[in-house]
């Protein structure tokens, strides 16, 4: 007979004076995942600043001319898939492990010594 059964049987008999009590001790445990997900996207514009620009004077102008690219890299975000994980591989630099968001510039600089990588955090 299942315990089903029995306790139906044991109700019908003796009504609400059966008590059950479990034949071992039970515990309610709650099991929870947090799984991070990400998406990046890349955009490539043209900044009129001179090929020898200093970081700085990137940023600057970017910063100051949002409206011309913000819109372009929104739409490129939305259509990328989300990905496991962080996203911090050692090839793209990010830096800020504990942010939930991160911006980046990165360029190449024209220099006497040739053509050497700018960048930084936006």
């Amino acid at each position: 007979m299942k315990k089903t059964e029995f306790d139906k049987m044991m109700k019908d008999s003796f009504g609400d004076r059966v008590i059950n009590v479990p034949s071992e001790p039970t515990m309610k445990v709650k099991i929870t995942q947090r799984s991070v997900y990400h998406k990046i996207a890349q955009i490539e514009i043209d900044v009129p600043v001179p090929k020898d620009a200093f970081f700085e004077e990137i940023q600057e102008w970017i910063i100051e001319n949002e409206d011309t690219w913000i819109d372009e890299i929104d739409h490129k975000l939305n259509e990328q898939e989300f990905v496991f994980g962080r996203g911090m591989d050692d090839d793209n630099h990010w830096t800020y492990n504990d942010e939930d968001s991160e911006w980046r510039i990165d360029a190449v600089r024209e220099t006497v010594l040739g053509k050497m990588p700018t960048g930084g955090h936006l």
